[in-house]
């Protein structure tokens, strides 16, 4: 692995791939041109490699963030559990969880991360979508942990983010569009000079490519 920017490697990568497929030298036979072109695709690939940003393991720090605010006493359990009773009657009542969230006191906030399946069911939220709004609505409130944990997290998707990318160019398949969007939200330069600047290759004539002809 080198220290190589992943979208510097990516674009180094793309530049080279697609260079050695309309490169033409008249001095070389169209087999020893193959060649050369089979070569360089295949030292471009182990470069990119190279380059591939160590997988990291899931980012934990949220989970931490909200684990962080579970009720202490007993006092705390049933004040939790109020708040929890409120959030049922505000969904009764027509309120949408979002919304509730979206305005939520730390103490609120807190009660709802301590039983995040229990909050789920007072709404359609998935429990992904749920933690999300938990988090945003802690930086909001200003939370200085909830704006570390926040980093930690989008350090970490953003990391495995490239790691597909990269990894999936070097092994001549098709990039996942996900790692993709990944990579826009939270590496807005690195997308900006990639995908975002059309640079792109034709990843089925770089396979095609990169097998040398037979002598």
């Amino acid at each position: 692995m080198t220290n190589m920017n992943p979208a510097a490697a990516y674009v180094a990568y793309a530049s080279t791939v697609s260079a050695a497929l309309t490169d033409r030298n008249p001095d070389l036979t169209d087999v020893a041109q193959a060649r050369r072109r089979a070569e360089t695709i295949t030292a471009a690939r182990a470069t990119l490699r190279a380059a591939i940003p160590a997988t990291p393991e899931a980012s934990g720090a949220r989970q931490a963030l909200l684990a962080a605010r579970a009720p202490k006493t007993a006092d705390d359990v049933a004040l939790f559990a109020r708040e929890r009773e409120k959030v049922a009657a505000l969904v009764a009542a027509g309120h949408p969880i979002a919304e509730i969230v979206g305005e939520a006191s730390e103490l609120r906030v807190a009660a709802l991360a301590d039983d995040l399946e229990v909050s789920r069911a007072l709404d359609s939220f998935e429990a992904a979508g749920l933690e999300d709004a938990l988090v945003a609505r802690l930086i909001d409130l200003g939370a200085v942990d909830a704006v570390e944990a926040e980093a930690e997290h989008s350090r970490s998707l953003t990391a495995s983010a490239w790691s597909g990318i990269l990894g999936a160019a070097a092994d001549g398949q098709d990039i996942d569009v996900a790692d993709w969007n990944q990579v826009f939200q939270s590496d807005h330069d690195g997308y900006a000079v990639t995908l975002g600047a059309g640079v792109v290759f034709d990843s089925q004539a770089v396979n095609r490519a990169a097998t040398p002809p037979q002598a």
